[in-house]
């Protein structure tokens, strides 16, 4: 299946979209409807108000995320292709990307994390844009724009704002204007949906927006299971296979290949850490790693010159996934 994989062709869309049914099976045959998520963030609640057609239908709700997860995973690939990340073309990062989003149940059910990740994307694209330009002013008004609109998805995609300034630091001379202009460009759509709530007279809604930790602590609503942890088993031993070879051949890379992997490093310890921001989305915030993780992850995969752990992993991750879905 690596092997496949690992070049370019029409038969590795398929097996994308095989693997997809086949980890997603499962669930929509044994499995229990997840509760439906309430949302509070100004699109998402506007979003999800007019989609309850979908939202309340089991098969429905999966088809639709399904879908939006595989043109976000060949978008990824085509971007992983386009920047040169994995000195081949390959159809890895799409794999992977596939398998992380199916490791858990409350990934397949369409969530504003999902539209967050559009604006990842889009915010990475932007940021990896900065090796060896010009001028990187639009550049920076572009991401704080998007950070801005994502985060009135989902507020946790605020924090984000420090991996533009690592992305600057890494790829750029110090430039105080290009740190001035990310907060300008987060400020205007904020801008205008204050004064929307103002014109509407519930300028208080707009302010409750930025309130989203509990006064009486933070409540993690995932875990809550042993059998939970059975998912991360795979993963958690191919991040570390990875991480090793990465930093083993971090120097033999090309110079913006390094700093692109230093932005997708940023990338997951901010995700890891504004958790806490939105604690009431509980797993689902976690469905943002998927990206940086499969990349990284597509790394290891190709440099392996082990084809049986590289195959013995796959399948690990396949059974862990399946196993989990019926033990729910």
């Amino acid at each position: 299946m690596i092997k496949l994989l690992k070049n370019i062709s029409p038969a590795s869309i398929i097996v994308l979209i095989i693997v997809m049914i086949l980890l997603r099976a499962p669930y929509f045959m044994f499995g229990n409807p997840l509760p439906t998520v309430y949302y509070s963030d100004p699109f998402s609640k506007l979003l999800f108000n007019h989609l309850h057609f979908i939202t309340n239908h089991l098969f429905l709700n999966g088809l639709v995320t399904g879908l939006l997860h595989l043109l976000i995973a060949l978008w990824l690939n085509k971007i992983a292709i386009d920047f040169n990340l994995l000195f081949k073309k390959t159809y890895l990062p799409a794999f992977f990307f596939i398998i992380i989003s199916s490791l858990y149940v409350e990934f397949f059910t369409l969530d504003a994390v999902t539209f967050a990740i559009i604006f990842q994307l889009l915010i990475l694209v932007r940021l990896f844009r900065l090796y060896k330009t010009g001028n990187a002013l639009s550049i920076a008004f572009d991401a704080g724009m998007y950070i801005a609109i994502a985060s009135l998805f989902y507020l946790s995609i605020l924090p984000w704002i420090i991996m533009v300034f690592i992305a600057l630091l890494t790829f750029r001379k110090f430039d105080s204007r290009e740190y001035l202009t990310t907060i300008v460009g987060m400020l205007v759509p904020f801008s205008m949906v204050a004064f929307y709530y103002y014109w509407n007279n519930n300028l208080q809604g707009f302010y409750e927006f930025f309130q989203p930790i509990q006064r009486n602590g933070i409540s993690l609503n995932m875990f809550t299971k042993r059998s939970d942890y059975l998912p991360l088993i795979p993963l958690i031993l191919t991040m570390l296979l990875a991480a090793h070879r990465i930093i083993e051949n971090f120097y033999k890379n090309v110079v913006h290949v390094r700093k692109c992997f230093q932005v997708l490093a940023a990338n997951i310890i901010i995700i890891l850490c504004s958790f806490y921001i939105r604690p009431s989305f509980g797993i689902h915030h976690f469905l943002l790693l998927a990206l940086p993780l499969a990349v990284l992850l597509s790394y290891y995969f190709l440099v392996s010159k082990n084809k049986w752990i590289s195959e013995g992993l796959i399948w690990l991750f396949f059974a862990t996934s399946i196993v989990f879905q019926l033990l729910r």
